[in-house]
């Protein structure tokens, strides 16, 4: 009788073990939802974590304060920005910081508001290269260059690295070509003279 309670005693150890060794995986993933800022994530994990029927007292408080900062979190609105400008704004921010997805999407809204919008026009060409759509990326640009009066963006695109991608594209070199599009008061020489006189001052 005493040993069928022993065995009976050491399954039940062994079991709440295995609980436990869940539980502690379980919160561990969480947390990196958490501190990846992926609250909902977290949260639903937090939450699974109070069904377990052998949660640990310590960590069930600490679960239940962290789903109360996921809801904080999420309920907390986060104002998008609705002006051009400040769409625009927004867009070369996502594009510096490698979000090509969401620089696409803001430079998308800018351009609504101004479809001719050469700056505008570049921007989404440079972060559709980036993103391997060349494709659009080329006739983003095409129109980009087609709406610039000073010829910048087609010079300015001969040496930015967002475009490597097209370096060797017949496209795009016809495109930045002096040949292909009429030259107005801006070329190589005249930016390479105005940053030599930058530097100067």
């Amino acid at each position: 009788m005493s040993q069928s309670i022993e065995i009976e005693q050491n399954d039940n150890a062994a079991e709440g073990r295995r609980y436990n060794s869940t539980v502690l995986e379980s919160f561990s993933k969480a947390m990196e939802f958490f501190n990846s800022q992926k609250y909902s994530n977290a949260k639903e994990i937090f939450e699974s974590i109070l069904l377990e029927r052998s949660l640990d007292t310590e960590i069930g408080s600490r679960a239940r304060t962290y789903i109360a900062i996921c809801q904080k979190k999420l309920k907390t609105s986060i104002v998008e920005p609705q002006a051009p400008e400040e769409l625009y704004a927004q867009g070369i921010y996502e594009l510096n910081r490698d979000s090509l997805e969401k620089a696409v999407k803001y430079l998308e809204a800018a351009l609504a508001f101004n479809p001719n919008g050469a700056h505008i026009l570049y921007a989404l060409a440079a972060a559709k290269a980036r993103s391997g759509s060349k494709e659009e990326a080329i006739e983003y640009l095409r129109r980009s260059i087609e709406n610039d009066q000073s010829s910048r963006n087609r010079v300015g695109a001969r040496r930015d690295p967002d475009f490597s991608s097209l370096f060797d594209n017949p496209e795009f070199q016809r495109m930045i070509s002096s040949s292909h599009i009429q030259d107005y008061s801006v070329d190589e020489e005249d930016l390479d003279d105005e940053e030599s006189e930058s530097e100067e001052e």
